[in-house]
């Protein structure tokens, strides 16, 4: 038992280190924070990998999909920005049906603080294709309809260029017959110039 529990310490202490390492590469570079002007106007790109949760009510048991996040942004003002936001929400498998989608959203993403951490909400409305399959051959299998997402996430800034997101969101469809709803959560890695 004792061993069990060294063996399942030595991760925990790796990452304990590891956020120590982090704190204290933060607390040094605080000089250089306050020159930097991490708000500044202009454009930002990013991409990264999702993960979605879908929230169907279909009867059907559906795996969790992986897919990509790619986004484009400018910021207006310190705090806003209009982001284009597209996600390839990959495929959620199931014993019925696969449904897989693809969201192209403009996006109004408010950014709460300005430093180096920068946490957000956004909201976005755009174009959901969806092809959740034909198990009706009545209905259609690929759909185009509007489809919108909300957001919360962080942006950290490593460099005053560079930098890494987190978000969790969820996406919805305005589809009644058929409609499409999952939760996402996505990180990547961003450009600012």
């Amino acid at each position: 038992m004792r061993t069990a529990l060294r063996s399942g310490a030595r991760p925990a202490a790796l990452v304990a280190l590891c956020v120590l390492a982090l704190l204290f590469a933060g607390v040094a570079s605080a000089q250089d924070d306050e020159a930097t002007a991490y708000d500044r106007t202009g454009w930002q790109v990013g991409g990264g990998f999702l993960a979605a949760f879908p929230d169907l009510d279909s009867g059907a048991s559906f795996d969790t999909a992986y897919g990509l996040d790619l986004r484009a942004a400018y910021r207006m003002i310190p705090n806003w920005s209009l982001e284009v936001q597209y996600a390839w929400g990959g495929t959620f498998d199931s014993n019925v049906q696969d449904v897989s989608s693809h969201l192209l959203t403009a996006n109004s993403k408010l950014h709460i603080l300005t430093g180096r951490v920068q946490p957000y909400v956004l909201v976005g409305i755009g174009i959901l294709r969806s092809d959740l399959g034909r198990l009706d051959p009545k209905m259609p299998g690929l759909v185009y309809t509007f489809g919108g997402r909300a957001s919360a996430g962080v942006d950290v800034h490593v460099t005053p260029h560079f930098g890494v997101y987190a978000e969790g969101g969820y996406v919805f469809s305005a589809d009644e017959l058929r409609p499409l709803r999952y939760g996402t959560a996505a990180t990547g890695l961003f450009w600012q110039f």
